[in-house]
């Protein structure tokens, strides 16, 4: 019995160890490329890695792409009583769709929903869940409502589509498939055919009784 349980007991440390070691590669080889690419430039990650970083780099990567966007970052923290410079009008627009109203972050129809609340054309905004309304002496929801309002129409269709194209889930990006790729693929064997089995000399002597 003794014997039993030392076998029972290294293979299942055998098994636990491939799989860390399978799961850990598994990392590796899926989100090691990604990683690099957020340490060296946030805004220009890649999909997964996207959904994890904080709002505040995404937002400045709009505004380098967008420069006219309003920044509206002129706030004082309630810790420091110095002004927030991270905390502008795109990342507390990040904020209140992904984390407020828990919104996809890959869909284009769920940022316009958001951009419609502000608009006043969707859901009830509540100033005490409004991103910044614990962290900043003066809650800037009523000065965000009124600078996205003011924003064209050109400008909300930019920041959707820049905020859309950042946060794509990978399931939703096209596969790339050209000629080269057609021409190096393994063809498919043909089908089998079944084989015809011929009755041999005697075999119906089995039949017999």
């Amino acid at each position: 019995m003794g014997y039993l349980n030392g076998l029972l007991a290294l293979w299942r440390d055998r098994w636990l160890r491939r799989a860390i070691a399978f799961g850990l590669g598994l990392v590796c080889a899926l989100g090691g490329q990604n990683w690099l690419l957020v340490q060296d430039r946030p805004w220009e990650v890649a999909p997964v890695a996207a959904q994890i970083y904080r709002p505040e780099d995404v937002a400045e990567g709009i505004y380098q792409q967008i420069p006219d966007l309003p920044r509206e970052n002129r706030y004082l923290s309630q810790e420091t009583g110095q002004v927030d410079g991270e905390s502008t009008l795109i990342s507390r627009f990040i904020r209140y769709h992904q984390y407020v109203k828990n919104r996809p972050l890959g869909f284009r129809l769920d940022w316009q929903l958001s951009l419609a609340d502000y608009l006043g054309a969707n859901e009830r905004m509540i100033a005490e869940r409004y991103p910044g309304f614990k962290q900043l002496q003066t809650n800037p929801l009523e000065s965000d409502r009124t600078a996205i309002q003011a924003l064209s129409l050109q400008q909300r269709r930019q920041l959707v589509d820049q905020l859309a194209s950042i946060y794509v889930t990978p399931s939703r990006q096209p596969r790339e498939v050209n000629s080269d790729t057609l021409q190096n693929a393994p063809s498919s064997p043909p089908p089998r055919q079944p084989q015809l089995i011929l009755p041999q000399p005697g075999a119906a002597g089995l039949l017999l009784p």
